[in-house]
């Protein structure tokens, strides 16, 4: 049996009668374009970009004067990232409730950015990286 090319789907070759119309409206085979739902669904996932996941990073913050309001910048440095890319940084629950930690970072070329009132080192559970089309 056929099948997609991202995603492994399958495409269906069987002309027996039994819901042969939608099958052959999902498979692309009646319509004018040959084109089947199932490969366009295929072809936009094929496009989307991966999102990265980093576990565990310690971070060392230094003095800073980016923001008044957070004095420390921990630089993380992780290959690979662009500065259009888009990093959310997930703290610990009780670094998150701080108030200590800007809930927003900054991306640049192979480094993240992370913004604290406090110079402390923490280790951030999780950062997801969404990879940009640049």
């Amino acid at each position: 049996m056929p099948k997609t090319t991202n995603l492994n789907l399958n495409l269906t070759t069987d002309s027996s009668t039994l819901f042969k119309d939608w099958r052959d409206s999902i498979d692309g085979n009646n319509s004018s374009q040959n084109y089947s739902n199932m490969q366009i669904i295929d072809e936009a996932v094929g496009k989307t970009k991966p999102i990265t996941m980093y576990n565990n990073i310690t971070v060392y913050f230094v003095a800073d004067t980016t923001y008044n309001d957070y004095v420390y910048r921990g630089t993380i440095t992780i290959n690979g990232i662009k500065s259009t890319d888009i990093a959310e940084v997930t703290f610990d629950l009780n670094e998150a409730t701080s108030g200590n930690y800007a809930p927003i970072c900054q991306t640049a070329a192979n480094t993240i950015y992370v913004y604290s009132k406090v110079s402390d080192t923490i280790v951030i559970p999780l950062i997801k990286v969404y990879s940009s089309w640049q």
